[in-house]
């Protein structure tokens, strides 16, 4: 179960977010929704336990998401990867393999790298790589082992059709597994084709919340636009 219990988190500029709650049982997906500036990333960035909230908790089968422990059932997708720009693809996996999982998950490392098409990238330094194939390297290392929280921030930027297909099913797959799927994205019509509940993000806080296969561009246009 996820638990987040009135989180703020503001910054010197009064940018962040304020007085967020809310939960999830267990296989779900949710999807953050709202313009750049909202504070999709930074609560992303807290629910990964990446940042601390100045106030509140977010937990994870009662524990801090924050604790070493806890971060073993977390995978988490930024928008921006950042590693050594000079390590192999293939390396890459491995490690996240050896040091998160204690070398489990090589053989679903091999089959991620046939379904989304990365076999020719294996020996590639990280910096050579494009936007698209950053993000599916980022998409096998989030979804691997299943854990029990993914979260996903903007994971279909610079992917391409059949890139974004396969990230659909393996979302599908990891809430029928049990895991909490949490999303943040743009593209109205993909999350609203997969997400349970759709938070609308403004002004710091959670301004509305819609189930699935309600009309978010009509929900999106009258909250933004």
């Amino acid at each position: 179960m996820l638990e987040i219990k009135d989180i703020d988190k503001i910054y010197s500029e009064g940018a962040g977010v304020k007085e967020i709650s809310f939960s999830s049982e267990g296989g779900e997906i949710l999807a953050l929704i709202g313009p750049n500036g909202a504070g999709k990333s930074t609560l992303l960035n807290m629910i990964s336990g990446v940042l601390c909230p100045d106030k509140g908790q977010i937990l994870l089968h009662q524990r801090n998401v924050s604790d070493l422990e806890t971060k073993k059932n977390i995978g988490y997708l930024p928008d921006q990867i950042s590693v050594s720009p000079h390590i192999r693809m293939l390396d890459l996996l491995h490690l996240v393999s050896d040091y998160k999982y204690g070398g489990n998950y090589k053989d679903e490392i091999d089959k991620g790298i046939l379904n989304y098409h990365l076999e020719k990238y294996c020996n590639e330094k990280f910096s050579k790589l494009s936007m698209g194939t950053k993000k599916k390297i980022g998409i096998l290392i989030a979804f691997m082992g299943t854990p029990d929280l993914i979260i996903l921030d903007e994971p279909t930027n610079g992917m391409d059709t059949h890139g974004i297909l396969e990230l659909k099913k393996n979302i599908i797959e990891a809430k029928e597994k049990g895991s909490i799927v949490v999303i943040s994205s743009h593209i109205l019509d993909f999350v609203n084709s997969i997400a349970d509940r759709n938070l609308f993000l403004k002004d710091m806080r959670i301004e509305n919340i819609a189930g699935k296969n309600e009309d978010l561009e009509e929900i999106y246009t009258r909250l933004y636009l």
